[in-house]
């Protein structure tokens, strides 16, 4: 992977090996069918020392206005986003034009960009609702992914939006499913994205689980690491595959029973969400 020189510098900080992290995980994810074109998008939140040396004040953009809401918890935070339009397939080919990091100002009203969107690019259109989902779980999650999972998209199109329902039918799919995503999967109605309200309904969602599926369009998945975050999407979306394969099939005649997956939590310690485990 080659990199050219672009705004701030970069060969020499700590963000290119997450850089390069973040390319190999985007391509991996494409791969497996979940960002399809320019579908999807992640970001990351940086620590300070992640973007030491990355610019000085005069190679930084100008200050751009959030749209949506100030975010005042973000205050100082930095950021890497992927672009609006970049594909996951060719992250890596362009990352200083497909990536970027964006510091916000001590009011949490605008930030500017400190690196990359080489060639006028800009950062996701999902920002909004990316920003809100780290500002509502700022303790407990360094990276969000907005994907379109196959199989879950597919299941959105045979079910209500039902939270329980669905976590229940996956974690009695597949004996993982209950480890990965204790506090389950929050499943929604259909709504325009990337709006301030789109972002105020997924970190609302997501306050309390991992994942948000939207009907008929994809997950939002926060989680503490890239790997985690990826692993979070894959056995989802794997749970719903098995499911869907299952109907074609005929229908499921044996699953996981309540018990089964209370005792599968117990040995892994993870406590499941009471409500949709049934007491």
């Amino acid at each position: 992977m080659d990199f050219k020189q672009s705004r701030g510098g970069f060969e020499e900080t700590p963000l290119r090996a997450i850089v390069v992290e973040v390319s190999c995980t985007a391509r991996d994810l494409w791969i497996k069918g979940h960002h399809e074109a320019n579908g999807g998008n992640i970001s990351i939140r940086l620590s300070p020392e992640e973007v030491t040396g990355l610019a000085a004040a005069e190679s930084a953009s100008e200050w751009i206005p959030l749209a949506g809401s100030p975010l005042p918890g973000l205050a100082g935070s930095y950021f890497l986003a992927t672009s609006a339009g970049s594909c996951f397939r060719t992250l890596r080919r362009r990352p200083e034009e497909t990536l970027g990091v964006i510091e916000f100002d001590e009011s949490g009203q605008r930030y500017r960009v400190i690196w990359g969107f080489e060639g006028g690019n800009r950062p996701t259109s999902e920002l909004p609702v990316h920003v809100q989902v780290h500002a509502m779980r700022r303790e407990k999650t360094g990276v969000v992914i907005h994907s379109h999972p196959t199989h879950l998209v597919a299941l959105s199109c045979l079910m209500e939006p039902d939270s329980i329902a669905l976590t229940r039918l996956l974690w009695q799919m597949h004996g993982e499913c209950v480890a990965f995503f204790p506090r389950g999967i929050e499943f929604l109605p259909f709504r325009m994205s990337g709006s301030d309200e789109a972002g105020r309904v997924a970190a609302q969602a997501l306050e309390k689980r991992s994942m948000l599926l939207w009907e008929f369009h994809g997950t939002f998945t926060a989680g503490p690491s890239l790997d985690a975050v990826a692993g979070l999407i894959e056995t989802a979306d794997k749970a719903a595959e098995i499911y869907l394969k299952v109907a074609a099939a005929g229908g499921p005649k044996r699953r996981l029973s309540l018990e089964h997956v209370k005792a599968i939590a117990k040995a892994v310690g993870v406590e499941p969400d009471p409500e949709i485990l049934g007491g």
